[in-house]
């Protein structure tokens, strides 16, 4: 899990490598995420001197569908299943970056049904979650952050939230274990 900016910036990248990217947001307003991606853009476009930042954009965007959930009234599965749903209708996705959800709250059954799903989709997903907690082993539980191949836990500046950065994927991360 990563902070929400950073999981906009893997998404940018998906959708910069010409990749197709679905971003689930929890946070019930798409106008957040398409005024990120829109001020990501122009920035880009600024310092690269590009004439027609709107084709540049249109162009960057045109593989990204953005999904708004509320994680009270939506689980993981159903996000797999409205996925699923787009895939079988003829949408591609390469990416899922999913943002805004509480891993806190979500179920190790939903969290191990969405890495299946991933895996057998061949996708790739990125989240995001920020805790209070101090330390990793307190920011989730284990046999949650198992469930993912990569957990970076990354420090803002002093008293900001820990930050966890995880991939999902086929490997496990297991807390406590170098790897």
């Amino acid at each position: 899990m990563i902070l929400e900016q950073k999981v906009q910036d893997l998404g940018l990248d998906s959708l910069l490598n010409d990749k197709s990217l679905i971003h689930v947001s929890f946070d019930q307003r798409s106008s957040n995420v398409i005024s990120w991606y829109s001020s990501v853009i122009a920035e880009i476009a600024k310092k690269k001197h590009l004439n027609d930042m709107d084709a540049m954009a249109e162009e960057i965007v045109r593989n990204r569908t953005i999904l708004n959930f509320n994680q009270e009234t939506f689980s993981l599965p159903k996000v797999a299943n409205t996925i699923k749903a787009l895939k079988e209708g003829g949408v591609s996705v390469n990416a899922i970056a999913v943002d805004d959800l509480d891993l806190a709250k979500a179920s190790k059954e939903d969290l191990a049904f969405f890495a299946d799903f991933v895996k057998s989709e061949k996708m790739t997903a990125w989240f995001s979650y920020t805790s209070e907690s101090a330390t990793l082993k307190d920011t989730l539980d284990a046999d949650k952050l198992a469930l993912f191949s990569t957990v970076c836990p990354q420090r803002q500046e002093p008293y900001d939230p820990a930050v966890l950065q995880t991939k999902l994927r086929g490997k496990s991360y297991t807390p406590g274990k170098k790897t």
